[in-house]
């Protein structure tokens, strides 16, 4: 089933950089673009009018602004573009990615369909009986019936391919579909994309349904959300699609897009259809597919730090006063300043801190931050000084970019080491000192920026740290402040150059570069990357552990927080798909520590535990031992998936079931559940594990994610190390849960 989802809070940033660098780079690229106006077997009535001028238009995109040969461009319209012709042109595709030398990088696909959508009985049972309305969507192709036959492309199929193209990560696919499925016609002067056909829901003939996902690697833009339709749109004398007009306007208006991601393309998309004064009651295009993809660039052309922006509205009726639809989760916290426009497409990547940056409106200064949402007031500049302004009467609602960012006490504090003898004896580097590396020591004073307050904090030996760099030979690894990495007991060293002193931490990084070698990437990770990974699955729990504990204590107060509980729980038995759960039960501790050894079936259960009230949007994201965050409900970003997010009192939901790999990952792990009461999108918050160097096990030794976030979290006052006073984060407008397990190769 194809399912999409509306991003409306997070909107990742566009980098600015050349063309002529993306066409640099040596990527595989192919395309295949399909559009279907004229029909064989449907009425006059039912022709439609812009699906060629869509292939077009996108064919030349591809060709001049992301570097696509005219030979890896294939394009299907009209006659051409049968069932047969689009299926075999789909395996042509997954032919050439399959082929391609495996020393490539993963190649960029695009398939691209402009057309009718519509819907088929879904399969009475098997693998793609997956659809709860009994009706499949398809794509309709040139020679498809009125009443629909094996012609249509149905989404499992589709879907086939894509798991062909992207298999064992050969390729990173987009599909675009400037289509609709289903939703009532709609008056107007333009076309609707939508063959409706008179088809009776299939009735299962035993079974369950198939959960079914887009595969990994691929990411979907679709016109529109279920039960909306897709009209074409008129420019003159020539006719489109309305998705693929202003998708094709937003990336050709953009003199940099190597870095832009798809979720501020759909952003654009939609802020293009607002304030076309032609679009009236225009669909929402919907975004599904993994978040490091969504958040990544399009077609590959990924970036670095770059800056978020959020939508923000008027707060009540102070005009002084907007309202971020961001929060302490999102990473905005007091003092910090952001710039206002009122379309994304006008935001300045970069800007001062006086004046106005292009057609901004003015700029907000934070104020306060819950988990969700934080408030702050509008000013204007004058010179240096901040004054404070009332914003315009007509605004609604805008964009925000971060101009200046206060880290407050989410700082990291950093000590380094210099290993002096074979034995592992260190003496410590104070900040200024002239051994620290010139690599090391530029990387570390280069992570605070002008648009920020010191993050980073350098330590000497009297002080208390969070992290430790140690220094030996021509590299460094970072560890926690005490004690050693938890590794399995037949781990074996990777790198004979790697001294035993750093074996465990996280790293290496060369004391030239002081950058990373990451395994199965050809781009090194920076010192300061791998930091601010550190800190940032760091604060991710200390807000949540705050959360819990200050929750705890107004439980049952008026306007008291919400009620949400998580629980790791043991597969029993699955359904006949075998995959889904069909029986589990509580896992149970072990001398009051939850242990899970390698191999184990398990999954987390949510339960809403208020007794009336209003539903509540849950997202659940785990934390490995090294540092590595992954949301794992919603699995996937889709708007059907608001439904898995949603919990009404009293209700329980459980995440698909994961297998511990214990072998390969083992430590300390963590999961946190995140309760809203409006919907909430923290599928950005994912990260990918930071590389460690190998490591044996010893009677002393810990998670190395376990040592770190127990100072943070769970140390008394011992060892020299003082705990800090928690920043009040509660508020009753969110909750969360969390809990802690040991993942071991065996007992």
């Amino acid at each position: 089933m194809i399912r999409y989802f509306l991003l409306h809070m997070i909107i990742i940033g566009l980098g600015m950089q050349s063309f002529s660098r993306a066409a640099e780079v040596d990527v595989p690229r192919f395309a295949l673009l399909v559009g279907v106006e004229k029909y064989a077997h449907l009425s006059s009535g039912e022709q439609l009018d812009g699906c060629s001028n869509d292939v077009v238009v996108m064919r030349q995109l591809l060709e001049e602004r992301f570097g696509f040969e005219a030979n890896q461009i294939e394009t299907l319209t009209n006659e051409e573009a049968t069932g047969t012709a689009i299926r075999e042109a789909l395996k042509r595709l997954s032919d050439r990615v399959r082929v391609l030398p495996d020393e490539l990088p993963a190649a960029q696909v695009i398939f691209h369909f402009s057309g009718h959508g519509s819907q088929v009985p879904d399969q009475p049972s098997g693998p793609n009986h997956d659809e709860p309305d009994g009706l499949d969507e398809t794509l309709v192709p040139h020679d498809a019936s009125k009443q629909g036959s094996e012609e249509d492309l149905r989404d499992d199929e589709l879907f086939q391919y894509v798991e062909e193209i992207c298999h064992e990560n050969r390729a990173h696919m987009w599909l675009v579909l400037d289509c609709c499925h289903s939703g009532s016609g709609a008056r107007g002067t333009t076309k609707l994309r939508k063959l409706i056909r008179e088809q009776e829901p299939v009735q299962s003939i035993g079974g369950n349904l198939t959960k079914r996902k887009l595969p990994s690697g691929a990411v979907m833009l679709a016109a529109c959300r279920a039960r909306e339709v897709e009209p074409e749109y008129r420019d003159g004398d020539q006719s489109y699609g309305l998705m693929t007009r202003f998708l094709v306007q937003v990336l050709n208006q953009e003199n940099n897009i190597s870095k832009l991601s798809y979720g501020l393309l759909r952003e654009s998309i939609v802020s293009c259809y607002r304030r076309d004064p032609s679009v009236s009651q225009a669909p929402v295009p919907q975004l599904e597919g993994e978040s490091s993809l969504i958040t990544g660039g399009i077609l590959g052309k990924t970036g670095v730090d770059r800056p978020q922006y959020w939508e923000v509205q008027k707060n009540g009726t102070d005009r002084s006063k907007m309202l971020l639809k961001a929060g302490a989760f999102h990473g905005v916290t007091a003092g910090s300043i952001y710039e206002v426009y009122d379309a994304a497409v006008e935001i300045e990547l970069t800007g001062e801190l006086s004046g106005h940056n292009g057609n901004s409106l003015g700029w907000l200064l934070v104020d306060s931050t819950s988990g969700a949402t934080g408030t702050a007031s509008y000013f204007q500049w004058n010179g240096d000084k901040q004054i404070i302004d009332k914003f315009p009467s007509k605004f609604t609602r805008g964009y925000a970019v971060e101009r200046f960012h206060h880290h407050g006490s989410f700082e990291l504090r950093l000590r380094i080491e210099q290993v002096t003898s074979e034995s592992g004896d260190v003496s410590v580097l104070p900040p200024g000192s002239e051994l620290v590396p010139p690599a090391i020591a530029a990387a570390i004073n280069s992570t605070t920026r002008s648009t920020e307050s010191p993050w980073l904090l350098r330590t000497d030996g009297e002080e208390s740290c969070d992290v430790v760099l140690k220094i030996d030979g021509n590299y460094a690894a970072l560890f926690p402040s005490t004690g050693f990495a938890y590794v399995a007991e037949d781990a074996t060293t990777t790198r004979g150059d790697i001294p035993p002193s750093l074996k465990g931490g996280w790293g290496p990084f060369h004391i030239q570069t002081a950058k990373c070698q990451v395994e199965d990437d050809s781009d090194p990770m920076s010192l300061e990357q791998f930091l601010r990974s550190i800190n940032r699955a760091r604060n991710l729990l200390r807000i949540s552990n705050t959360q819990v504990a200050l929750a705890g204590n107004a439980r049952g107060q008026s306007g008291s927080a919400i009620d949400v509980s998580l629980d790791l729980v043991a597969i029993d038995e699955f359904q006949d798909d075998g995959f889904t759960p069909h029986r589990w039960h509580r896992w149970e501790p072990e001398e009051d520590a939850l242990i899970m050894e390698q191999g184990a079936l398990y999954a987390f259960e949510v339960t809403n535990r208020e007794s009336s009230g209003v539903p509540v949007y849950i997202s659940v994201l785990s934390i490995d031992s090294n540092m590595g965050i992954d949301q794992i409900l919603p699995f996937q970003d889709g708007v059907e998936l608001i439904g898995e997010q949603t919990l009404t009192p009293g209700e329980s939901r459980l995440t698909d079931c994961f297998e511990c790999d214990a072998a390969n990952f083992p430590g300390q792990r963590w999961a946190v559940v995140l309760a809203t009461r409006t919907q909430n999108d923290f599928y950005m918050l994912s990260q990918p594990s930071l590389q460690t160097t190998r490591s044996l096990k010893t009677e002393e030794s810990q998670s190395l994610g376990h040592l770190l976030m127990q100072q943070t979290y769970f140390q008394n006052t011992t060892r020299g190390d003082r705990r800090r006073r928690p920043v009040k984060l509660y508020d009753e407008t969110w909750s969360a849960a969390t809990l802690e397990w040991l993942a071991v190769p065996e007992k």
